[in-house]
């Protein structure tokens, strides 16, 4: 038995049986067969030849581009190569998932090689994978990705700050502390009789959670704001 491939035809099989089984095809392709007969005298012109297609097979691993964006403090733009290995079909969409600690979720699904997955934990590590599907299924998960998003920003305070005044004129102004703040920032607004939008001036910047404004304006009313 003869099998045509990009080389042409060549023998594959020889043997009694009027049957054989042929391993190691490519997936997803087509092949010419052709068979002949022998004998003591010799061998015999061979069959027309027989079209036997394979099915598609899931293709192989992307793999990640070498160069990735950093990551925010909520969000990662990611970018991988399709499958060198394709399993004899095109490749239908990508899968993303992302692992934080014993977490593992779907992050991405789409025919782009290239996603921006949100919702990520501030200054964590994270480990991306991605594999790439078709018409037989998906295929193997690629190598981890292992990218740490950026410090986030701190949280706005949930109250105003605390006020005392003294008759001089000097106001005290206390809050409580928050979290992942090294400094905070104060800023006071004289509120006038117009409509005006309030004109906000820094009066205060440090990593202290109290602080001292002097020389107000006598039995004035001021907005505060961090």
């Amino acid at each position: 038995m003869k099998i045509w491939c990009c080389l042409g035809f060549q023998e594959i099989w020889s043997g009694l049986s009027c049957e054989a089984v042929i391993g190691e095809l490519a997936p997803g392709s087509t092949y010419m067969v052709r068979v002949a007969a022998t004998n003591v005298a010799g061998i015999s012109m061979f069959s027309e030849p027989t079209r036997a297609a394979t099915s598609a097979a899931p293709p192989g691993p992307p793999t990640w581009s070498r160069k990735q964006q950093p990551a925010s403090a909520t969000a990662a733009a990611l970018r991988w190569s399709p499958p060198t290995i394709d399993g004899g079909a095109p490749v239908q969409h990508y899968e993303v998932e992302v692992m934080d600690g014993e977490t593992r979720r779907l992050a991405y699904q789409g025919e782009e090689p290239f996603c921006v997955v949100t919702n990520l934990l501030a200054a964590t590590s994270h480990l991306f994978v991605v594999r790439a599907a078709n018409v037989a299924g998906a295929g193997p998960w690629s190598a981890e990705l292992p990218l740490t998003t950026a410090v986030a920003p701190p949280a706005a305070p949930s109250s105003h700050p605390s006020v005392e005044v003294t008759d001089d004129g000097v106001a005290t102004f206390s809050w409580p502390p928050l979290d992942a703040a090294a400094s905070y920032g104060l800023q006071l607004a004289l509120v006038e009789q117009s409509p005006a939008e309030p004109q906000y001036k820094q009066e205060y910047s440090g990593a202290e959670c109290n602080c001292q404004v002097k020389i107000l304006k006598f039995i004035a009313e001021y907005l505060n704001i961090f």
